[in-house]
């Protein structure tokens, strides 16, 4: 299909205007996301950083000697390479059987890791109760003001996993297996998406860049390591932030960046219209008094409303309409003049239809003839 010149302008704009307005709005809507992402990656780095100093070189110790225990336990299922592979990861595998995982969880050493983990958690509601003994069920009592952290636990390395890439909790705020809600016991494995605890493992406190999901929903993970007196690392202090709230307000900026882009589409339609209108139509007035001029109609005069290079162009065409004018009615006036000396019918007679064509001789031949 053949395009028209205003329809190549109009195409041109709206190609134009859709791009800057896609760029533009990409841009602010990755920016915008960015951002909000880092400052909640800070804060769960913070929290997780913090956290730590909430255990004593008491909790540590004994916290470093139930690790080593169930590091060296004959009793805890040791998978190869293959085996630990197979695990998915975001999900858990049971290592030690009920029985044993109830004997360290029943420990007192245990249960006092596990008052800290619960302070973590319970400092993250908007309202903070009395400093006293927490079990698992009043972390959650109060449905409309539920803790933003939702899961504070204890991972350490795997002897067997040697790219770290699989952990083994040794505590979790949630450990019990309350009603529907399946606990997290000790010795329980798990599939490491988040590069943080990698760092962590390092010495490094971190937190994700991205969310991350899993069967219990989506989070911001953040891990710092739990040190020994002597600096080296006994486990990982682990976080996961619920973001749905968060989660919520992006999409709803995902929403806002594609009704914006709708909406220029429909509002910016009529703009390119009006330029490429205002861009043609002189061009069209000039095609139209070609036409008119082909037709012998030397009389056209375009007006000429810009001083652009149209504009000139415009006047360049009225001046040479003048001039085909003038020129042709002196050219009716010379023939005019002609008919006078030498008649209609003698031309016919020769067999010319004008004078220009007519020759020296044409006379003399025409007799002979």
């Amino acid at each position: 299909m053949r395009l028209t010149f205003r329809m190549k302008i109009l195409l041109s704009f709206m190609i134009l205007i859709m791009t800057a307005v896609s760029i533009s709005s990409w841009y602010f809507y990755s920016r915008t996301k960015e951002i909000i992402i880092d400052q909640m990656s800070e804060r769960v780095e913070d929290v997780v950083k913090a956290g730590t100093f909430l255990f004593n070189n008491k909790d540590r110790r004994d916290l470093s000697k139930i690790v080593r225990k169930v590091q060296n336990d004959p009793r805890r299922e040791i998978l190869s390479p293959k085996d630990l592979a197979k695990i998915p990861k975001g999900e858990d595998y049971a290592s030690l059987s009920d029985k044993v995982s109830e004997q360290y969880m029943n420990s007192p050493e245990f249960l006092s890791i596990i008052q800290k983990l619960r302070q973590i958690k319970i400092a993250s509601k908007q309202r903070l109760g009395a400093l006293e003994y927490i079990n698992q069920l009043d972390m959650h009592a109060n449905e409309k003001d539920q803790p933003v952290i939702n899961y504070v636990y204890i991972v350490a390395p795997l002897p067997e996993s040697k790219k770290l890439n699989v952990m083994m909790f040794v505590a979790d705020a949630d450990y019990e297996e309350i009603e529907e809600e399946g606990g997290n016991p000790i010795g329980n494995l798990y599939k490491v998406n988040q590069n943080s605890f990698k760092y962590a493992m390092l010495g490094y406190p971190n937190s994700e860049r991205e969310f991350d999901s899993d069967k219990w929903g989506t989070w911001l993970s953040g891990a710092a390591p739990i040190l020994s007196e002597n600096g080296e690392v006994i486990a990982i202090l682990g976080i996961d932030y619920d973001v749905s709230s968060e989660l919520n307000k992006i999409n709803q900026l995902t929403q806002i960046f594609w009704t914006i882009l709708i909406a220029t589409f429909f509002l910016a339609f009529p703009l390119p219209i009006l330029i490429t209108r205002s861009l043609t139509k002189p061009i069209s007035d000039l095609t139209q008094a070609a036409k008119r001029i082909k037709n012998r109609d030397f009389n056209i005069q375009i007006s000429v409303k810009s001083k652009d290079e149209i504009g000139s162009l415009a006047v360049g065409f009225n001046s040479m309409a003048v001039a085909i004018r003038d020129y042709s009615s002196q050219m009716e006036s010379l023939n005019k003049s002609y008919f006078r000396f030498v008649p209609q019918n003698f031309l016919k007679y020769l067999g010319v239809t004008n004078i220009i064509n007519l020759k020296l001789g044409d006379q003399t031949q025409r007799e002979m003839t």
